[in-house]
């Protein structure tokens, strides 16, 4: 390869890096706050609706979405896990790609992926008022 070649190459390299950080950076930022609510409290009242689920889960979508086929491979979705189980309790990132993988093609579709906001709001809702609060975040902690 000759130096004119490999400074393309780099200079691509950059450029789709810079892209990434660009896209990525408000999604990465959501989902990247300490707190369990604020991840997904899009209108700052303390609770988290299933609407508010279904929408951060969408925009989780389709950040994770790379090659924008409309459905998650193994490793678009393992990007999304990265991080998130560790330290914790719960379902291992490949246990979780095998139980959102519905119909066992190997991918998790738009659809699969999106029904994992009634999950969450099931498991976590002690209360039964379809809200989730620090107290239903604290609780699936202890779990």
């Amino acid at each position: 390869m000759h130096i004119k070649d490999s400074l393309h190459l780099l200079a691509n390299l950059a450029a789709s890096a810079v892209l990434a950080s660009v896209v990525a950076s408000p999604v990465q930022a959501q989902f990247a706050r300490k707190s369990p609510i604020a991840q997904f409290d899009t209108n700052g009242d303390g609770q988290v609706t299933l609407p508010e689920l279904e929408i951060a889960r969408a925009r989780l979508f389709a950040w994770a979405d790379t090659d924008k086929s409309g459905a998650l491979d193994r490793g678009e979705f393992l990007q999304i896990e990265q991080g998130r189980a560790s330290g914790r309790g719960g379902k291992r990132p490949f246990e979780k790609f095998e139980n959102s993988d519905e119909n066992f093609d190997g991918r998790v579709s738009r659809t699969e992926f999106g029904k994992g906001a009634r999950r969450m709001m099931h498991a976590m809702d002690q209360n039964g008022d379809f809200k989730l609060d620090q107290s239903d975040f604290k609780r699936r902690r202890r779990q």
